[in-house]
């Protein structure tokens, strides 16, 4: 009877033994999913309505910082812009994250980049700051939008003051990333919409809106893992799974003591 238990004792060590390896494995599995998915979405999008409010441009911002903080060293933050603007203290908010990044932030101008998203996009690294080939870039003189209609600052009263600081914030951020002087961004902002092709964007100051034109190719190589990046990722997750499946073989042991 006792030689019985005592086998009966053995195969159900066995079996847990085999059930706890199992499912480290099957974690192991899991975390090695969820760590290439996190090296390789490396992407925020910033889209129609994301600068609309400031509480559409704090998704923008969260997901900014988590990137910057879960990211591994080397690799940079991609931002694909697709948006008319929006609340321009916002924009300014989504601009001063972006500049305080630790990472490279890459941005990516397409289709239509307006107003608060042309801050945006010329806020990114520069060098990193692209357009596709057909995309329409547009700065402007801030509005105030009332109810009886959109008026631009300089047609503001007295209730334009802070609109007057909110105008000069953004013309000198413009200047900053463009190397063009301020007097002059805000003589091109206040005359009318300005409208610039992909080409003339490049040009526009010193060191232009973006740097570089991209082929549909290059885009979607721009947000793709390099070989050397899933290596070195392959490798990092490697290192960590091992050590993760020792403890658990050393709690398992441990445990059956």
């Amino acid at each position: 009877m006792i030689r019985k238990i005592g086998l009966v004792g053995l195969v159900l060590t066995v079996m847990i033994f085999l059930f706890g390896t199992y499912s480290a494995k099957a974690k192991i599995t899991l975390i090695e999913e969820d760590f290439e998915k996190k090296v390789q979405k490396n992407v925020v999008e910033v889209y129609e309505k994301d600068l609309e409010t400031p509480a559409a441009a704090r998704i923008i911002i969260d997901e900014l910082l988590r990137l910057d903080r879960d990211l591994p060293l080397g690799k940079d933050v991609v931002v694909v812009i697709w948006s008319p603007g929006g609340n321009l203290s916002a924009a300014l908010a989504v601009c001063d994250v972006i500049l305080a990044l630790t990472h490279d932030v890459v941005t990516i101008g397409m289709g239509q980049v307006a107003s608060g998203a042309t801050l945006i996009l010329s806020s990114g690294t520069r060098g990193k700051r692209y357009l596709s080939s057909h995309a329409l870039i547009m700065i402007h003189e801030p509005w105030f939008i009332l109810p009886g209609g959109i008026l631009k600052i300089s047609e503001v009263g007295g209730i334009g003051k802070i609109g007057d600081k909110i105008a000069e914030t953004m013309y000198r951020l413009i200047a900053e990333n463009t190397g063009k002087d301020v007097k002059q961004v805000r003589k091109d902002c206040e005359k009318e919409e300005l409208w610039l092709t992909a080409e003339e964007s490049l040009k526009y100051g010193k060191y232009g809106l973006a740097d570089k034109i991209l082929t549909s190719k290059e885009i979607k190589l721009l947000w793709e893992p390099k070989e050397k990046e899933k290596k070195n990722s392959k490798k990092e997750g490697e290192k960590l799974f091992k050590e993760f499946f020792e403890k658990i073989e050393k709690n398992i042991k441990e445990r059956n003591k």
